[in-house]
This record gives structure tokens, sequence and C-alpha cells, in this order.
């Protein structure tokens, strides 16, 4: 259950303020304003701003609960972090997972006060993470989610200064693999039809649309035009683009194979009070059979790969950037040129030729 822990700004009316009978949410009074709040605990704590100036009451309320510093246990400083600020579901689940697994359980810091946590014990922390072999990748997203965590801490007065800003940051290295040959492409596809119609139906939606493997977890059916074939993500999960892309008659044929027990969701079910809980296709189960499946093509492969390998077919058909764009749903062009300019074919043939005229110099110098 999340706590809603965000400040709430009233007037306290005073007795002989005619203004008493509207209620304290009437704020055009000269009344005296008091905020409430709830704490980690879930109690309700009320303080006055001592003015009755909006403005400065709400300047004010960076620290309008009485707190004494350091002391609140590290689950309760992460419940009421998470309740903060709203984030969609599954980087909630994300944010949850690395400060509750990630740092609480490995730390063993369950009930530790939160001003426990020093920069020697953090740097051993993430020099536990490089021994166990973590990606620096993965190390990177460690690094930004606990700094912003406690950054809020700082800015809330749970302790005294963000003990993360004198760790150094890992660098983060997002290099594209290349893509799917030819050959691994028809091994995949051979693979995923062997491997039961959830993998047939994955690997081949993935290959002819792109999506983003957040988008396919919660795929519903009324997102799919069966007359155009066309399917519309309103605002992809990540980036909150709208994405628009027709299916083939294969892929929607194939699709409409999925088992009735789903109801209007393709993979994603954890809602659907009906739903036989095998079919609880969650990201993390959608990565295994991506996975599972690469195995059997002798291929290394994740849900990503396939994404990269649809937007280098495209590109490869003569496709211009701005439509590579719109279809991955990259919220800006830059995104799209930094990842896949490379892969343009009238880009390598500029590289091709200015590489051809330096060689025909060096023949004539030969002549």
């Amino acid at each position: 259950m999340k706590l809603n822990t965000e400040p709430s700004f009233f007037r306290q009316h005073v007795t002989a303020c005619r203004h008493k009978s509207k209620g304290r949410n009437y704020t055009l009074c000269d009344c005296p304003i008091w905020v409430s709040q709830r704490s980690w605990d879930g109690r309700i704590v009320y303080k006055s701003m001592r003015t009755s100036d909006m403005v400065e009451a709400q300047k004010r309320s960076h620290d309008p609960l009485p707190r004494n510093q350091g002391i609140i246990p590290l689950h309760g400083a992460i419940r009421m972090y998470l309740a903060a600020k709203k984030r969609k579901r599954h980087t909630y689940e994300r944010v949850h997972h690395i400060l509750t697994v990630t740092l609480m359980e490995r730390l063993n810091a369950h009930d530790a006060p939160i001003g426990q946590l020093t920069s020697l014990a953090l740097q051993a922390l993430f020099q536990s993470y490089r021994e166990a072999g973590y990606r620096e990748t993965t190390i990177h997203l460690f690094w930004r989610t606990m700094f912003a965590f406690f950054e809020w801490a700082s800015k809330w007065r749970h302790i005294a200064e963000n003990p993360m800003k004198i760790l150094e940051k890992p660098e983060a290295h997002h290099e594209l693999k290349d893509p799917l040959t030819t050959d691994e492409q028809e091994a995949v596809y051979a693979a995923a039809s062997e491997s039961g119609i959830f993998a047939h139906a994955l690997v081949t939606l993935f290959l002819e649309t792109g999506l983003r493997i957040s988008d396919v977890a919660c795929l519903r059916w009324t997102q799919i035009d069966k007359i155009t074939r066309y399917l519309t993500v309103k605002a992809a999960t990540k980036t909150g683009y709208p994405v628009r892309v027709q299916l083939s008659e294969y892929l929607v044929a194939l699709l409409q194979t999925l088992p009735a027990a789903l109801g209007d969701h393709l993979f994603h079910v954890r809602d659907h009070p009906y739903a036989d809980r095998k079919y609880d296709y969650t990201m993390q189960r959608i990565r295994a059979i991506v996975c599972e499946v690469g195995k059997k093509a002798g291929v290394k492969l994740n849900p990503h790969l396939l994404r990269h390998t649809f937007a280098c077919r495209l590109l490869e058909a003569g496709a211009e950037l701005r439509t590579v764009q719109l279809l991955l749903g990259h919220r800006s062009i830059v995104t799209t040129e930094s990842a896949y300019a490379k892969f343009v074919p009238s880009q390598q043939r500029i590289l091709d030729a200015a590489t051809a005229a330096i060689n025909r110099g060096r023949k004539k110098e030969d002549e």
C-alpha cells in the first residue's frame, strides 16, 4: 500500500474569522497556515507554518514534519520515497526492487537507521556488485537510483547529506550489438515456431513491430484494429511517445491463436481474475522465453536485440531515420541518429566514396 506523503496546506481559522464556516480549505482569509502530512509509519502529523502568507508557507515546507535526523529506519524511508512521487508501474517495481533487494537486503539493514548508511558502506556495496559480476550498465542504474533516493532523504532532512556524492559515478557504455544476420534471423524464427505458440507469437511480434518489451507485456486486443491491422500504442511506457504500426496478416492470425483465457490481454494477465496462472507472462517471463529461443537457435538473444534488428532491417530497405524514429517511438530524432546512423546505407556510400577518392589519388601518384 502506498502512502501519500505530499504536504497538504490549510488555514486554521481563528474564532473571529468570518470565513470559518467555509472550512479549512478556504484560503482567501488571513488565518494562520498549517500543514498536514503522513510520516513514514503512516501517522498524520500537523505543524504550524507560523505565517499567513501561502507563498512563504510553501517555502518553509521543505521540512514540514518534526523529525530527529537520521533515526528513521531504512525501510520506512524507502516507503516514504516510493510514495512521494507518482511513477509508472514498471518504473515503480524497478525502483522498489533496487532499494529493497539490491540495497536494503544486501546490507541487511531493514531496521537500521538511514543515518547509519555511510559512504564507506555504500562504496563497499558497489565493490561487491563488481565482484559478483554485474555489468557496468547495471551498476550505473543502481547508482542513479540510490543517488536519487539519498538526495531526496537529504532534501527532507532525514539525513544531513547525501552519502553518495563522494562516490565515483560508474560509467555506462550503451553499445548496440550488431543486428541478427539473415541466417540467424531464419534460425530464430524456426526455433520460435518449435517452442510453442507464445514463443512464436512473441518473437514474430518483436521482429515485425520493434516494440519495447514493456509495451508488449501489457498489450491488449483493443490496441489492434483487426480490419486495418494497425497496432496503436498511445503512449510508450518508456518515453510516453505514441507508436502506430501495421501488422502483417500472418502476425494477426498468429496472435489470434493465443489462449482465450487471456481475455483482452495478449500476454500479460496479472490483473485478470479468471486467467490461468501459467499464462501470467510478465516482462521477466518474456525475457526468459526469448532467451530460450536464442539458445535453441544458437544465438545470444534478448528482446532488445530483436527490436534493434527490426530497425536495421528498415534502414537496409531504404527507410529514412525519421521513419525509424516514429516506428521505434523515440522522443527525439537525435536518439535515433546516435544509435542507427552507421546502419544507414546512404551514409556508408558516402564513407566508401571518400575512401575511394583517396585510393584513386594514390593510383595517379604511382602512375
